[in-house]
């Protein structure tokens, strides 16, 4: 019995069903446009009313975003609640697979991470670069949502995909508040290793120290 040949689709055939479903995804994108566009407005009443009117909370508008990323992102906690109430999940995803807890953290929205963490948010969770919440939180100069985060549990000793830690990756960007609170985490958490890695840098401005100089090449401070 001879085996019977596959049959192939048209390659025209292909490219139109392909532009076909482009064509589909824009139209389903043009109609959430507007409810992912009142979200990352706070327009918390025009939300809750598309909510109601049937509009899917993890619709994506043209560019992929959804509502509740947008709200996280841009700091608009009563309209997250909103979507939250609506079923979205805490751990969402926004960008490059990071939380909706990273983005607010990063972009320095106090508020809106005390309600992410109060609603279960995993403070340690990771994007696509193993890169956390402290971080973003530390590196754009922070400082209260860093006593959060720690607060809430944030692991210090995490590294991201270069194996650099919250205070490498502090370092040298001129946030001495910050600098203390991640050594005092490392000292505190008892690891030797951590004690003899916060050694490297200097405890006024987080400098990595070289040689055997006894003052901080970069601010003059006493080692």
């Amino acid at each position: 019995m001879k085996d019977q040949k596959e049959e192939r689709i048209p390659i025209d055939e292909i490219i139109k069903a392909g532009l076909e479903g482009l064509a589909a995804d824009r139209k389903r994108g043009e109609k959430v446009a507007p409810f992912v566009r009142a979200a990352a407005n706070g327009d918390t009443e025009t939300v809750q009313a598309m909510l109601e009117a049937g509009m899917n909370v993890y619709a994506k508008d043209i560019e992929g975003f959804t509502a509740v990323g947008k709200a996280a992102a841009n700091g608009h906690t009563e309209t997250l609640q909103v979507l939250l109430n609506a079923g979205a999940d805490v751990e969402t995803h926004y960008e490059f697979g990071g939380t909706i807890l990273l983005q607010a953290a990063r972009n320095g929205h106090t508020g809106t991470v005390k309600f992410l963490l109060a609603t279960g948010a995993d403070v340690n969770a990771k994007n696509w670069f193993s890169q956390t919440s402290l971080m973003w939180a530390a590196v754009n100069g922070h400082t209260e949502i860093v006593k959060i985060l720690l607060a809430a549990g944030a692991d210090v000793h995490m590294q991201d995909e270069k194996g650099l830690t919250a205070m490498a990756w502090v370092t040298d960007k001129g946030h001495p508040e910050i600098v203390q609170l991640l050594k005092k985490a490392e000292l505190d958490s008892g690891d030797q290793k951590s004690i003899e890695r916060v050694k490297k840098f200097c405890q006024n401005c987080g400098a990595r120290l070289t040689g055997r100089w006894k003052f901080c090449a970069s601010c003059g401070a006493k080692i």
